[in-house]
């Protein structure tokens, strides 16, 4: 748990980790003890290739800092018309977006 004025440290080898396949994911602060819930921060490492799918989260946004290598971000309008097939995850976007590659 944080406390007002303390840093919030995680050492090598500490947080959670979810294996995500191509990707690993390290969390270092998430969660009411940590941040109050504002936000959630996480170290991703990997190999080459796609790391997930085009998706949206409904309740926050994504924000990147690439520390070593690159990495290729896509906008909807730059998506093919195939690229989104679930019906659900076109609906949401279309709704918070106003457009979904056709």
């Amino acid at each position: 748990m944080s406390l007002p004025h303390h840093a919030h440290t995680v050492s090598p080898g500490e947080g959670r980790t979810a294996n995500l396949g191509v990707a690993q994911m390290r969390v270092l602060a998430a969660g009411k003890d940590t941040t109050d819930g504002a936000f959630t921060l996480a170290e991703f490492t990997g190999g080459p290739g796609p790391w997930t799918v085009p998706h949206i989260h409904q309740a926050m946004e994504e924000s990147f800092y690439v520390l070593d290598g690159a990495f290729t971000f896509f906008e909807l309008a730059d998506l093919s018309p195939d690229a989104i097939t679930d019906p659900a995850v076109r609906a949401a976007i279309s709704a918070r977006h106003d457009s979904v590659p056709a």
